[in-house]
């Protein structure tokens, strides 16, 4: 393939309503974006994150999701999922590997966690997220938590986050520091993007939380304003670094619907994925917003399975 050019578009059946009033009809075209991001005109929007996608990624035109479940509309399937730098459990790194386990659930939008550009030697100081959204024909954000000086002269800074992989077009994004009791502990951000699927508005947050449960609870009240701030249907999706029942978690199940507890079997262990015992990765939804199906693919990859829910106006 040519430099520049873009292949063809994965493209899925259209039809169903994801939200009233707004349908998966074929009506946007294939993009293509490189450089610097054209802010957006969102009050919440800033540069804050990187809104591109590299030479050669094209968006692609997403369909309906596979569920039929009581009174939920067929919509979006949404999947959070640590990516351990695209390290598995063996030790390889192999983003391919991680591009195989997210394609095989096509989602239409995929919060990723512990996401280097150009950030160590052992993950070849690869940008990640651009190279997953080649690989996947999808748009995407970024947000840098930590941010270092580069290895050498003229090369890229070194940078670790978070990113949003899309498969709908972008309307803006931010990323917002998180506080933390000590600046000896590691800083967290939350992710937020805001897509327009296909003419109706909605909005994802990604978020990574900290080890430490009083950082958590600075945390959760940080993420609980960014959501209240939301007019949209939301979800707030990523590695919660706590099982459900930690204290302070409790007013984000206040807030939001659990994903798992609403469409999921089973326990939900997502950590460790060789041998998962406790269920730490989550998609929490706004009330307006329905469950379908809710899974976590026993696929490697990573330190973590993925979690994948699929999510649409409750009728």
């Amino acid at each position: 393939m040519a430099p520049g050019s873009a292949p063809a578009p994965r493209r899925r059946e259209p039809g169903a309503e994801v939200f009233p009033a707004n349908t998966f009809a074929p009506r946007w075209q294939p993009t293509q974006t490189s450089g610097t991001p054209t802010p957006s005109s969102l009050p919440f929007a800033s540069t804050g994150a990187t809104a591109t996608a590299p030479a050669g990624a094209v968006s692609r035109e997403p369909g309906i999701a596979r569920l039929a479940c009581g009174h939920v509309r067929p919509a979006l399937t949404v999947m959070t999922y640590n990516i351990h730098q695209g390290r598995g459990v063996d030790g390889v790194f192999d983003l391919d590997r991680i591009a195989a386990v997210i394609r095989s659930q096509d989602a239409d939008l995929v919060a990723l966690q512990e996401v280097g550009r150009h950030w160590s030697a052992e993950s070849e100081f690869r940008d990640q997220p651009a190279e997953l959204a080649r690989l996947l024909e999808m748009e995407w954000v970024y947000g840098a938590n930590l941010d270092r000086d580069p290895p050498a002269p003229g090369a890229p800074r070194r940078q670790y986050g978070t990113a949003i992989l899309t498969a709908w077009p972008i309307r803006g994004s931010e990323n917002i520091p998180l506080p933390r009791v000590s600046a000896d502990n590691e800083q967290r951000g939350l992710l937020v993007l805001d897509v327009d699927l296909d003419g109706a508005p909605f909005r994802l947050h990604n978020a990574h939380l900290s080890v430490s449960a009083q950082d958590r609870r600075l945390q959760v009240e940080a993420l609980l304003a960014a959501a209240d701030s939301a007019a949209v249907p939301h979800a707030l999706a990523g590695d919660l670094n706590a099982a459900p029942q930690a204290p302070e978690l409790a007013p984000l199940f206040d807030r939001f619907r659990d994903a798992w507890t609403v469409g999921g079997e089973g326990d939900g262990f997502t950590f460790p994925a060789s041998a998962p015992t406790v269920r730490i990765d989550y998609v929490l939804v706004s009330p307006e917003l329905g469950v379908g199906s809710v899974d976590v693919p026993a696929r490697a990859g990573s330190d973590h399975l993925p979690l994948v829910a699929e999510l649409a106006a409750a009728a």
